[in-house]
This record gives structure tokens, C-alpha cells and sequence, in this order.
């Protein structure tokens, strides 16, 4: 009786609503029971989960969400943050700035359960982000919860910044050409005045202690600096505290080993004066002023801020040359040079920590001074690679020709490769600006390109006007004595452009973080070098000092090049080729010049001048549109706007 009592009870339940409509083209998903839920949906209506893809945050199994309220792990993270990702294990304490998180993509419609698969995105360049905190609610299976591992920089964020440093490298370039005018006026005028009030053995004697303090040095630098200017992560105050102290130990050891061997070092220069000794003594703790002021130059070159750092250096030459001269003319012989080192190295030293402050204090970081050696001992392998090709014209050529061979060669260079005052101040701002655009590789190879046409055109220019004005211009200011040393100052200016491509190149690769790759290529062209100089010096005598030199700068750039990837001769070189017809119009104007049979001023003027004409004429009919819009769109060709805020 009971259970014909209840059948009719059941029967006269108002029947379950039945499934909301789904809108077109949806499909439904199979039944479990429970509702899926997506993270962080805490609405009454399910119909979200079967309009919504998982693919943002996909549960994980048996990730079932609970209708009322979903658990703290899956709730979705506020709006401003993004989620974490999986960085190296010294870094994953680390405090970066973060940046607005992106608009969420519409959501299309959802398909079956098959296609729900977490899917395992490629890993995306590492852009500034903030590392949230390392909870519980944060991390499933011991790793960060993400979504498609990092959001990057939205496209137009990462064009802003691209452009941001390209204006920064722009300004640091015009800053440091005006400090090497200002510092080569000060310094010819204050050399003048100290060659006067000095003897060439005083010089000579502060120029060998200068040496000795500085070859040390070079050994224990373990470039620190460039490590930190190339990471990809801003550096914060734990690691400028640790490499600040990996410098100070090292500073340390090398100050006591010059201290304890200065009677040692003195012995190898037997005409050495007494005072030699102390000023060895003396200068090496100038190192320590170097240690210090490093950690706040560091920062001005990785955010490119030249202007404060031009001040200081221009400060610097001031300070030196009114003290060294002052103490000159007291009558302090060549302490006078030695006190003004110190006085400048306090003064920058000074300057550099007001204008970028950091925690002086020192830290210890196991893993972190691991890292920071790792790069920073390759860095320094080719600074002493680069100093021992330096090396092999005093050593062999001065062995083999004397001091005069030496001499010339150390004329030619100085002078046939002038240029390289201008690759200097630019690989300067190059490298950072390359460090920190490393995560665009076309921009870069775009800044690269930019970077290779003005600093060719400038070694073009230059070795146009060496090959058709330099003899009568020798004899005319330096004298016929030194026109032996012609075809070495024609080779080296011919040297120039490897030169240009392999220290742009060069530096380039080491900005991307190919540090090793670089190492090896240097090794292997001064390798290169050393052995081609002695046969070719035996042969040809000094002059095959810097035909080995041309040889081997020739044979680096395919290496170099290679570098880059498949096909980067065809990006890099080729849209390049265009600057050697300039050349070739230039030299040959000059030549054409030497058949109006004149002598001495008149004939380098006449060639300098045809030589002017013609190379400006080919380069401004053949030069891209974006590098002089200036000059092309007041001819007959017009050429297309450059965009904004490019070099």
C-alpha cells in the first residue's frame, strides 16, 4: 500500500526544466554529473562552461570546481599581475617591475573534451615581469601555474620600448663625441704644458708604473660590468652587492701582489729610478677606486644614460690636468702625475655613486657569483685575446727590424686607423642598446645594418683620402723620413673596414648573449694573425706586420657572420655592397688627379677635393631612402619618410 501510495506522489512532481538553449553553433558537453566549471566563475547560470574554451586555465584531473564557490588554487589572479612563470632557480626571488596585463582574447565556442588538453606553448623571450609569490595556491605539481607560460609585452609595448632605446642610443652617441672633443682639446692643450715643465723620463717612468698597474689589473677584472649590462633582467641590489664584493676580493688580491712584488717588477726595468717602487705601490690602489665607481657606471651604460656619465668623464680630464699641471709647476716632478690620478679617481669615483646610487654594502650569493663569473671570464678572455695581438709588434717585428721598425709601425697604425676613435665611442653605446633590444632579433639586425653603414662610410672616407693625399702629406708634415712607413699606413687603413665588421659584429653577437661564440672567433683571428706574421715578416720585413693584420681581419667577418644564423650574409652584407662604389669613385677621382703633374699642398688638396666630390656624389645617388631622407628629398628623388624615433 505504501508503494501504491507513492507512485502517484511522484508522478504529480512538476516536471525538471530542461537545459538552457546554447547559442548557434555551440555544443553541449557530455554529462558528468556535476557541472564543469570554469576558474574563478562563481555565477549561478553553468551555461558559461559550455560557451568558454579552457584553454586560458584548463582543470587539471579530477579538477572538478565546486558550484558555490571555487577553491582558492583556482581562482583566477587579479587583473594587474600575470601569472608566474618557470625562471632559472637564482632568480626566482627576485622583485621586477611588472607591466599591464593584456586584454583577454574573445572566447570562442567551446568543443568536446578531447580538444580541452592543456597545450605546451613555445617559451616566450624574457621580458620585464614581476615574479609573483611563491604560495601554495600559486603552484600545482611543484610548478608555477600559468597560462601559455609567460604573456610577453604586447606588440605595441615592445615597439615603444625599441623606440625609447633607440632615441637613448641616438643622444649617448652625440654625447660621447662631444666628450672626446672636449677631452682631446684639454688633453693636447695640459700635454703641451706638462711636456714643458716634465722630462721624457719622468714620463717614460709613470708611463711603465701606469702599465704594470694596469696589465694586472686586465688578469683580474673578470668583467664584472659588461656581465651585468648584457643579462637580459634588470639587475637589483642583491646582484650589484654580490658582484661589487666578487670585485673587491679580487681587487684585493691583485693591490697585495703588486704591493709585495713591486721590488720583483722593478728588477725587469734596470734603468728604473728609486722612486719607481712607491709609485707602483701608490697607483695600484687607484684599483680600488675603479672597483667602486664600476658599480654605478654599470647602470648608466644599461640604461643608456650617457649625459650624466659624459659630465663625469669630461670632470674627470678636467680635475686631472689642472692638478697634474698645478703640481708640476710646484715643482712635484711626477707625483704630481700620481696625485692627480688618485684626485680623479675620488672625484669619479664620488660623482658616479651620487648620480647612480646603490647599497654599498657587501653580499655573498653562491649561485649568483657562479653565474656572474661564468659570463664575466668569458667577456675578459677576449679583452686578453685582444691585448695580446697588441702584443706582437713590439715583441716580433721589434725583434726582427729594430726599434725603427717599431717606430713605423707604430705610426702607421696610429694614424691609418683614426677612424677606430669613432668605432670606439660607438660599440660603447652599441653594446648595451643591443643588450637590452636581445629578445627582437630583427630590430636588432635593423640597428646592426644602421650601425655598419655609417661607421663603412666613415672607413671608406678615410681610406680614400689616405690612398690619394697621403704621400705628398707626409712629406709635407711629418718629413720625408717617415715615408717608409707608407705602404704600412696603406695597409692599415685598408685594414679598417674587417676591422669596422668584426668589432660591430663581434660586439653585436655579445649584446645577443653569444658570448662563448665570440671567444672562440677571437681566438682564432689572433691565432691566425701571430701565425701569418712570422713567415710574412721574414719575407716582406715589417710590412708583413699589417699584411697578416688585413689577412686576418678578412678571413674573421664569414665567422663572424655566421654567427647570426643561416641566411645572414644575404641580410647582414648584402644591403651593404652599395658602399664600395663611393669608394671606388672616390680613389679613382684622386688618381685622375695626378695627372695635372702638380707637387707638394696643391696636389693633396686637388686630390682631397675630387676625391670629396666624387664619393659625396655616389653616395647620394645610391644611398637607401631611410639613411639621409634629408639630403634625398631636396634632389629630384624623393625618398619615404624614416619612422619615428629610429637611429
Amino acid at each position: 500500500m505504501g508503494g501504491s501510495l507513492r507512485r502517484p506522489l511522484r508522478l504529480l512532481r512538476a516536471p525538471s526544466p530542461g537545459p538552457a538553449p546554447l547559442p548557434a553553433g555551440a555544443l553541449r558537453l557530455p554529462q558528468t554529473g556535476r557541472p564543469i566549471r570554469i576558474p574563478g566563475d562563481l555565477g549561478p547560470e553553468p551555461a558559461a562552461a559550455l560557451v568558454a574554451t579552457l584553454a586560458h586555465r584548463t582543470p587539471r584531473s579530477p579538477a572538478l570546481w565546486n558550484r558555490r564557490r571555487a577553491p582558492a588554487h583556482a581562482r583566477r589572479p587579479p587583473d594587474h599581475l600575470l601569472p608566474p612563470r618557470r625562471v632559472p632557480g637564482d632568480q626566482r626571488r627576485l622583485r621586477l617591475p611588472a607591466h599591464p596585463r593584456p586584454p583577454d582574447p574573445p572566447l570562442p565556442v567551446a568543443r568536446p573534451l578531447g580538444h580541452l588538453r592543456r597545450r605546451r606553448h613555445a617559451p616566450q623571450p624574457g621580458l620585464p615581469v614581476r615574479q609573483l609569490s611563491h604560495h601554495r595556491g600559486l603552484r600545482a605539481g611543484g610548478r608555477p601555474r600559468d597560462a601559455g607560460e609567460l604573456q610577453p609585452l604586447r606588440h605595441a609595448q615592445v615597439n615603444e620600448l625599441a623606440r625609447e632605446l633607440n632615441a637613448r642610443a641616438v643622444r649617448g652617441i652625440k654625447l660621447l663625441l662631444g666628450r672626446q672633443l672636449i677631452l682631446q682639446v684639454v688633453t693636447s692643450v695640459a700635454g703641451v704644458i706638462l711636456a714643458r715643465l716634465l722630462a721624457p723620463a719622468e714620463f717614460g717612468v709613470f708611463i711603465i708604473a701606469t702599465f704594470v698597474v694596469q696589465l694586472f689589473a686586465l688578469i683580474g677584472d673578470c668583467g664584472l660590468a659588461p656581465t651585468l649590462i648584457q643579462r637580459r633582467q634588470e639587475p637589483n641590489d642583491l646582484d650589484l652587492r654580490v658582484a661589487f664584493t666578487l670585485q673587491q676580493a679580487l681587487t684585493t688580491v691583485i693591490v697585495v701582489a703588486l704591493v709585495a712584488g713591486a721590488p720583483f717588477l722593478t728588477r725587469l726595468y734596470p734603468h728604473s729610478p728609486d722612486g719607481m717602487l712607491w709609485l707602483i705601490r701608490a697607483l695600484a690602489f687607484t684599483l680600488y677606486l675603479t672597483a667602486w665607481r664600476s658599480m654605478g657606471t654599470l647602470q648608466l651604460e644599461r640604461g643608456l644614460r650617457y649625459g650624466p656619465l659624459a659630465w663625469i668623464e669630461v670632470v674627470e680630464a678636467i680635475s686631472y690636468q689642472l692638478v697634474a699641471v698645478s703640481l708640476a709647476a710646484a715643482g712635484f716632478g711626477i707625483w704630481a702625475l700620481v696625485w692627480a690620478t688618485l684626485l680623479r679617481g675620488v672625484l669619479g669615483t664620488v660623482l658616479a655613486y651620487l648620480v647612480a646610487p646603490w647599497p654599498l654594502r657587501p653580499a655573498f650569493d653562491r649561485q649568483r657569483a657562479r653565474l656572474i663569473l661564468g659570463s664575466g671570464l668569458r667577456f675578459q678572455a677576449q679583452t686578453v685575446l685582444n691585448q695580446c695581438a697588441g702584443w706582437v709588434t713590439p715583441v716580433l717585428a721589434g725583434g726582427v727590424g729594430g726599434p725603427q721598425a717599431v717606430g713605423l709601425l707604430g705610426w702607421a697604425a696610429s694614424n691609418g686607423r683614426k677612424p677606430l676613435l669613432l668605432v670606439d665611442n660607438v660599440m660603447r653605446v652599441a653594446f648595451p642598446h643591443i643588450s637590452r633590444l636581445q629578445h627582437d632579433t630583427p630590430e636588432v639586425e635593423r640597428i646592426l645594418r644602421r650601425y655598419l653603414t655609417y661607421l663603412l662610410l666613415a672607413a671608406g672616407l678615410w681610406l680614400a683620402a689616405v690612398l690619394v693625399a697621403a704621400p705628398p702629406l707626409v712629406r709635407l708634415i711629418y718629413t720625408e723620413k717617415w715615408e717608409p712607413g707608407l705602404p704600412a699606413l696603406a695597409l692599415y687603413s685598408l685594414a679598417l673596414v674587417p676591422d669596422v665588421f668584426s668589432w660591430t659584429l663581434s660586439m653585436a653577437l655579445n649584446g645577443l648573449g653569444r658570448i662563448g661564440y665570440v671567444t672562440t672567433v677571437t681566438g682564432a683571428r689572433n691565432l691566425l694573425f701571430i701565425a701569418t706574421t712570422i713567415p710574412l715578416l721574414l719575407r716582406f720585413g715589417y710590412n708583413g706586420v699589417p699584411a697578416a693584420y688585413l689577412l686576418a681581419g678578412l678571413v674573421s667577418i664569414p665567422l663572424y657572420v655566421s654567427g647570426y644564423g643561416r641566411g645572414a650574409a644575404r641580410r647582414l652584407l648584402l644591403p651593404l655592397a652599395w658602399i664600395l662604389a663611393p669608394l671606388c669613385a672616390g680613389v679613382a677621382a684622386g688618381m685622375l688627379t695626378g695627372l695635372l703633374h702638380l707637387d707638394g699642398l696643391e696636389r693633396a688638396a686637388t686630390a682631397l677635393l675630387a676625391m670629396l666630390v666624387a664619393f659625396g656624389t655616389a653616395t647620394w645617388l645610391l644611398c637607401p631612402p631611410e639613411l639621409l631622407p634629408l639630403v634625398r628629398s631636396a634632389g629630384r628623388v624623393p625618398a619615404p619618410p624614416v619612422p619615428v624615433g629610429r637611429p
